[in-house]
C-alpha cells in the first residue's frame, strides 16, 4: 500500500498517543517512517497505571515504547526523540 504521507510525527505517547503509535506501527511496519517525540518518563502522573508494568520508572516513554513495539509486536520500531516536538522538525 503505497502512501500519501513520506513520515508520521506523534507529538505525545500518553494515552492517546501510546495505542495510536502502536496500531501504526502494526498496519504500516515502517513504511511511511513513524517518528515520536515525548519528553516526559513515567514518574509522577498516572500514566504508569494505565501501561503495562514499567520496570524503571525514569526511562523515558518513547524509549519504553520503542523497545515494546519491537520486542513484543515485532515490527519495526519508530524513531524516537525523548524532547517535545519543535516547528524546526518539519521540512518543506
Amino acid at each position: 500500500m503505497e502512501s500519501l504521507f513520506n513520515q508520521i510525527a506523534v507529538p505525545g505517547v500518553g494515552g492517546v498517543g501510546w495505542p495510536l503509535v502502536v496500531s501504526l506501527s502494526q498496519v504500516l511496519d515502517g513504511s511511511p517512517p513513524i517518528i515520536i517525540y515525548d519528553d516526559d518518563n513515567f514518574e509522577g502522573g498516572r500514566g504508569i497505571q494505565r501501561f503495562p508494568y514499567i520496570f524503571n520508572p525514569k526511562l523515558p516513554k518513547v524509549d519504553w515504547l520503542r523497545g515494546h513495539i519491537e520486542t513484543v509486536w515485532r515490527k519495526k520500531p519508530p524513531m524516537a526523540y525523548p524532547r517535545k516536538l519543535k516547528a524546526s522538525d518539519f521540512k518543506d
